[in-house]
């Protein structure tokens, strides 16, 4: 993929879905900076056309909310065990697409809540874009499991927060967004979605 993008002969969405699943493989064994790496890559050569190849900059948005999820949890389990993040495997790298000239992404523990905002932040809003083009009518599986994972960020958020009135927000938020889609899912044609959405609710 690295000689595709320096030869400039590739095709787009070829090389986005294989770096998404990239992104992906790395996410999964804790490999962040280089998930991130590949992801920032793929959105690199998405074309600057926002009316252009929508649903492959839905799906990149997606796994990049995803991506953000991933860090939120191994943040917050971190820091709420009081330990300390393994730079040789978090910042490990495999590959680098020096043509982009993209900046290494530094990734580091975070202290408090607000720094865990700012990646709750950032899932937040890749999820959301990505719920613009994978609506319920037509793409139920994909906003399913986009809702659950924005109530996922929500629980992982205010497991670090004090304040009872912010965590009671961070929860209702949480079951507004699973109850919505829990209402407009046939029981019939999704019932294991249902069950599930049931038991979290």
């Amino acid at each position: 993929m690295k000689r595709q993008l320096e030869a400039e002969s590739y095709q787009v969405r070829d090389w986005i879905v294989n770096n998404i699943n990239l992104a992906e493989y790395f996410t999964t064994n804790g490999h962040f900076a280089q998930a991130e790496h590949c992801l920032q890559a793929a959105f690199t050569v998405l074309p600057i056309d926002l009316g252009k190849k929508k649903k492959l900059r839905a799906t990149l948005q997606m796994q990049m909310g995803r991506y953000y999820k991933n860090r939120l949890i191994f943040h917050v389990d971190n820091f709420l065990q009081s330990k300390e993040l393994l730079n040789d495997v978090v910042h490990k790298k495999f590959v680098e697409y020096d043509t982009l000239k993209l900046k290494w992404p530094q990734i580091k523990d975070i202290e408090n809540i607000e720094e865990a905002k700012m990646i709750f932040r950032l899932s937040n809003t890749q999820l959301l874009k990505a719920l613009e083009v994978y609506v319920l009518d037509g793409y139920v599986t994909e906003n399913i499991e986009i809702n659950k994972d924005i109530s996922c960020i929500y629980r992982y958020l205010s497991s670090m927060e004090d304040d009872s009135g912010r965590f009671e927000a961070m929860q209702c938020r949480r079951h507004k967004v699973l109850a919505e889609i829990e209402q407009e899912l046939n029981p019939k044609a999704y019932e294991g979605y249902c069950t599930e959405l049931q038991v979290e609710l």
